[in-house]
């Protein structure tokens, strides 16, 4: 399989570090079985998830595999309620929907708080320069320095990369309510000398204003972070359903269909290794 990670398998045991919930409120998890339905929470971030102006229409990548997990399960979707990424882990405890039927970042600073599912595939995440600009051209080392100024938002990975690696970098930090793009247009204009930030962010950017930065950690990524989607910290039963869902569209291969049809032939997403070695 292209674009494999390896030594990384699909199978996680979650133990139980969260309070149960109060007695007699309903779960998730009881709501879904009894109503046949299970309510979403989205970001609108192309190409994992688009939605047409004219027709309100989704579409895409999570899309795909939200719509297809929930036909296997006999389940119906109710895509309820538009969130930012600020947002939804508040959305999640609420109860106001289900799941975040995005993938996200499965990152340590969330894990306290929610549950996320097995990977449905890996982002790379890369660091971002002007393409005129040639002090990257040995790499990025040097960056953890008062010279170079990351551009980053608050509360997000760039923020951490920042943080934990290039603690002597200066740094110009958006609100968290930014949208992503907004990292790569504060190197563009010359705030910033570098950010960090995903393919697929970056070709959408890059087919807009194309030969304006390039990737400068091409070969070694910075980060390899799982995208996996996510549930309120208590609904472990939800979970082990969502994975169960996911971990058959892996084996039968939905997931690598889905990927390759939004990557347009791009490098965008590394795939997940499969739990099982072929037997000679």
């Amino acid at each position: 399989m292209k674009k494999q990670i390896a030594a990384i398998t699909l199978l996680f045991t979650f133990a139980n570090p969260f309070p149960s919930h109060a007695e007699g409120k309903q779960t998730a998890f009881d709501r879904i079985t009894e109503t046949g339905i299970i309510r979403c929470g989205y970001i609108i971030y192309p190409p994992q998830l688009s939605i047409d102006a004219n027709t309100g229409k989704l579409s895409g990548l999570a899309y795909d595999l939200t719509e297809r997990m929930a036909k296997d399960l006999h389940l119906k979707v109710e895509w309820t309620e538009e969130v930012t990424a600020a947002a939804w882990i508040e959305g999640l405890h609420n109860q106001r929907f289900d799941m975040l039927c995005n993938t996200a970042w499965a990152t340590t600073v969330r894990a306290p708080q929610v549950l996320n599912s097995i990977p449905a595939f890996f982002t790379a995440v890369n660091a971002y320069a002007r393409i005129d600009d040639d002090r990257f051209n040995t790499g990025i080392s040097q960056i953890n320095s008062k010279d170079y100024t990351i551009a980053t938002i608050d509360g997000s990975t760039s923020a951490a990369i920042a943080r934990d690696s290039f603690p002597n970098a200066n740094t110009i930090s958006l609100p968290d309510i930014s949208d992503f793009s907004q990292l790569l247009l504060e190197v563009s204009n010359k705030k910033a000398d570098l950010t960090f930030s995903e393919a697929s962010q970056f070709n959408d950017f890059d087919s807009k204003n194309p030969g304006v930065l390039k990737n400068i950690t091409p070969n070694k990524p910075v980060r390899t972070i799982q995208n996996t989607f996510f549930v309120d910290g208590n609904e472990l039963r939800l979970m082990s359903m969502i994975n169960t869902a996911l971990l058959n569209l892996h084996l039968e291969g939905f997931v690598d269909q889905t990927l390759d049809k939004y990557e347009n032939g791009k490098d965008v997403w590394k795939r997940a290794t499969l739990p099982y070695r072929q037997e000679k």
